[in-house]
């Protein structure tokens, strides 16, 4: 059988693409602990809702779970600047997307109930802009629940680490789902990484 890359011409070094990264440890447990300290301190959560920037609504047979924005402020700045500094890195190494802001930090909350998303991408045209890297940051030790696990859809189905402290990226274009939690807590910190338009 032939290999198709005898018939490819770079037009320059390929460059490493990961389906997903993980950055583990950047975060303690206590500064875990601190953020969801912070963000029940100026939050005030609501219902997740699905859609785009034109229409958002709220459908729990798609997404069922608590979410609110954590503002920048002077004791939530070091949350966003630690973040930035695991996005940049990773980026550097494994993506090189040409990225511009972090779009927002939302918190959200899994109750035992059975909350969850469903399969759903990222990737979100906004104010010229795209998203083009997701993360999520386990707020949570994975043995204050079951359930809830973030699953990649890749062509196989893999399942993301739980450790506390972990943060996971991945392109926005990657279909991606929560499954229902059964028992106790799931929380995270989410977040979007915009650019300019792929070209």
């Amino acid at each position: 059988m032939n290999n198709m890359n005898n018939f490819r011409w770079h037009l320059s070094e390929p460059e490493s693409s990961e389906l997903w990264c993980y950055n583990d440890g950047f975060f303690t447990s206590e500064e875990c602990d601190k953020i969801v300290e912070l963000c029940e301190k100026h939050i005030e959560l609501d219902n997740g809702r699905v859609g785009d920037a034109i229409g958002e609504k709220v459908d729990d047979t798609i997404r069922k779970s608590k979410i609110g924005f954590l503002p920048i402020l002077e004791d939530t700045e070091w949350i966003f600047r630690k973040s930035t500094s695991v996005v940049l890195d990773i980026n550097k190494t494994f993506y090189n997307y040409d990225l511009e802001y972090l779009e927002t930090l939302q918190y959200t909350t899994y109750d035992h109930n059975n909350e969850f998303y469903g399969k759903h991408i990222d990737m979100m045209y906004k104010s010229f802009n795209y998203r083009k890297l997701s993360f999520s940051l386990q707020l949570s030790d994975e043995n204050e629940y079951e359930g809830g696990d973030l699953i990649l859809h890749t062509g196989s189905d893999t399942v993301m680490p739980k450790k506390k402290g972990m943060m996971v990226l991945f392109p926005s274009w990657t279909l991606h789902e929560v499954t229902p939690v059964t028992k106790g807590h799931r929380k995270a910190l989410v977040g979007w990484v915009c650019g300019p338009r792929f070209k």
